[in-house]
């Protein structure tokens, strides 16, 4: 009786400290209020953000006169519909909010000061 009642009591123990580790175990989440940012400020042909599935928005916060930017739901050789054009010669936040299916590429023309893409 005392075997079983010792078996017991170390199969509860064993129990309580594997559950123990596993409540210790910190937990990944994942914030969709949270975006991550690209800033380029030269002229790239076909700029490329693997990975992306939301383009939020892109922000020209340094004008270049004459500069452009056209963005595609598009990564490596497959490509999808454009998603847009900005101006880079004009101080302004694009909002998007667009849901991607396959990453995003972007071409920039005349980037002088610089162009940020939000995204996740």
């Amino acid at each position: 009786m005392r075997t079983i009642m010792a078996i017991s009591l170390a199969l509860l123990m064993v129990l309580t400290l594997v559950l123990v580790v596993i409540g210790a175990t910190p937990k990944v989440m994942v914030n969709p209020c949270i975006f991550t940012s690209s800033f380029t400020k030269t002229n790239e042909t076909a700029g490329e953000i693997g990975n992306t599935t939301w383009l939020h928005t892109v922000v020209v916060s340094s004008a270049s006169a004459g500069g452009y930017l056209r963005l595609f739901d598009r990564d490596g050789s497959t490509t999808n519909a454009e998603i847009g054009r900005v101006d880079l010669g004009t101080l302004n936040t694009y909002l998007f909010d667009v849901c991607l299916s396959s990453g995003l590429t972007y071409i920039t023309n005349g980037n002088a000061g610089g162009v940020t893409i939000t995204y996740r």
